[in-house]
C-alpha cells in the first residue's frame, strides 16, 4: 500500500467517526423527542385564575404590534398585558399606548433610569412583576406571536399537572440568510446540551427555560425571589427555571407545536450579537467545555465537507484511482438526508442542509468570541448597552 492509498484510507475512516459523530446526537434527539408533551393536543380551559402577562420592551416596533395582537386576541379572557418600556427611542411606545386604547387590558409602563448591577430585561421584568395582579404570570418577548388558544392550552396542562413552572421554546422563524444559515444550528446544540426529557424528570439537576414563553405561579415566583433575585443574570430565564427547581417544585419544558412563533434576530449583526451574549454563558460559563463543543462542532460538522473534497481532488488528480470514493460519498449523501429531515422535523428549512458547515463556522465564531469577551473582561454588548458578564449557569 503506498502513501497516497493509505492516506485515502485514513481520511475514510476519519469521515466515518465524523458522520457517526452527527448521526448519533441527531438520533438520540429525535428519540428523547417523542417523549415530550404536544401542548397543541390539550383541552384549552376556558376559565380559571387571573394571569399577568410581562413584556420588557427596548426599541420593538418591528415587533410588538403583532405580539401585542395575538396576545388580545387569546381565547383566555381574564388576562392583564403589562408593557415595560425600557427607554425605547423608536415608535414602540405609540404602538404600545395604540394597542391599551383599543385594548384595555394593555398597560403601558415606562421604566425608570437603569440602575447599576441591573440587565435591562431582568429591570424591567421586576417592575412589571410589582404591578402584576394575576395568580399566574406569563413572560414573553416582543418577537413572539401566539396562537389564540395558547394561553388556555398551556394554563390548563400547568394546573391538569400540578406544575409550578412551564416554558415553551417557541417555533424559530427563519426568513433571511443569515437566519436560516446559523439559528438551526445553535437551536441543534441547545437541544442536545438541554434535553427537554432531563429537565422534565424531577430527579434530575438539570433545569432550563426559554424567555420567549415561561408560564410560573406568582407564589413561586416570589418564594425564589423573581427577578430581583436575577438582576444580574444574562440568563435570566434559565436562571429562573433553576431556582424553581432546586425549590422542589415541578418543572417542565416542551416544544411549542405551533403554539407560540418567535423571529428572534433579523440580521447578521443582531445574529452575531445575540448569540455572542449567550453563547459561553449557555456551555455553563466553563472556558474547556466551550472549546470543546467548538471542537465537537467543527469536527462533525466541517470534517466530512473537508474530506469528500480532499478525497475527490485526489481522484480527479489521478494521485489514486479512488476505490474508498464511493463509498465516502454515500456516506455524506446518507448524512446531507439526514440533516434535511431533522431540519424538516425541527421545523427549519430542509433545503439548504447542505449549508450546514458553514453555519457550523459562524456559530463556532460566535462561541469563542463569546468565551473571550466574558474571559477577557471586556464584555457583552446588547441593545446599545455593555454587560460584564451573567452568572453563568452551571449545567
Amino acid at each position: 500500500m503506498d502513501i497516497f492509498a493509505f492516506a485515502e484510507l485514513l481520511l475514510t475512516a476519519i469521515l466515518a467517526t465524523a458522520v457517526l459523530g452527527r448521526l448519533v446526537p441527531i438520533a438520540r434527539v429525535l428519540v428523547r423527542s417523542q417523549g415530550l408533551p404536544s401542548l397543541a393536543e390539550v383541552s384549552p380551559v376556558e376559565d380559571g385564575p387571573d394571569c399577568s402577562i410581562l413584556i420588557p420592551v427596548r426599541d420593538e416596533a418591528q415587533t410588538i404590534g403583532p405580539c401585542l395582537a395575538s396576545l388580545s386576541a387569546q381565547s383566555y379572557r381574564r388576562i392583564e398585558i403589562l408593557v415595560v418600556d425600557d427607554d425605547s427611542s423608536d415608535g414602540t411606545a405609540r404602538i404600545v399606548q395604540d394597542a391599551a386604547r383599543r385594548d384595555p387590558r394593555i398597560r403601558y409602563l415606562k421604566a425608570p433610569p437603569l440602575p447599576a448591577g441591573w440587565t435591562g430585561k431582568n429591570f424591567a421584568l421586576a417592575l412589571a412583576g410589582r404591578e402584576a395582579r394575576g395568580t399566574w404570570l406569563l413572560l414573553t418577548d416582543a418577537d413572539t406571536v401566539h396562537a389564540p388558544s395558547a394561553l388556555a392550552r398551556v394554563l390548563g396542562y400547568a394546573q391538569l399537572r400540578g406544575l409550578a413552572c412551564l416554558s415553551l421554546s417557541p417555533e424559530q422563524e427563519c426568513r433571511g440568510f443569515w437566519e436560516r444559515l446559523i439559528q438551526p444550528v445553535v437551536c441543534d446544540l441547545l437541544d442536545q446540551t438541554y434535553p427537554m426529557v432531563e429537565v422534565n424528570n424531577p430527579t434530575s439537576p438539570g433545569a432550563a427555560a426559554h424567555g420567549a414563553f415561561l408560564l410560573i405561579r406568582r407564589d413561586v415566583y416570589d418564594a425564589v425571589g423573581g427577578h430581583e433575585r436575577l438582576r444580574g443574570e444574562l440568563l435570566e430565564d434559565v436562571a429562573l427555571a433553576r431556582a424553581v427547581k432546586e425549590r422542589g417544585e415541578r418543572l417542565c419544558f416542551a416544544p411549542a407545536n405551533g403554539l407560540v412563533r418567535s423571529r428572534m434576530y433579523r440580521s447578521f449583526t443582531h445574529l452575531r450579537e445575540g448569540w455572542t451574549k449567550n453563547l459561553y454563558l449557555l456551555m455553563g460559563g466553563r472556558p474547556g467545555r466551550a472549546v470543546r463543543v467548538a471542537g465537537t462542532l467543527l469536527w462533525t460538522g466541517c470534517v466530512p465537507a473537508l474530506i469528500i473534497l480532499t478525497l475527490s481532488g485526489l481522484a480527479v488528480a489521478g494521485i489514486t484511482a479512488g476505490p474508498l470514493l464511493p463509498w465516502a460519498l454515500g456516506a455524506t449523501a446518507l448524512l446531507l438526508l439526514v440533516e434535511a429531515f431533522y431540519r424538516k422535523v425541527r421545523g427549519h428549512d430542509p433545503l439548504i442542509a447542505w449549508s450546514h458547515p458553514l453555519g457550523v463556522l459562524f456559530v463556532v465564531w460566535f462561541l469563542l468570541e463569546s468565551t473571550y469577551r466574558n474571559l477577557s473582561g471586556r464584555g457583552v454588548t446588547w441593545k446599545a448597552r455593555v454587560y460584564a458578564g451573567g452568572s453563568p449557569w452551571q449545567s
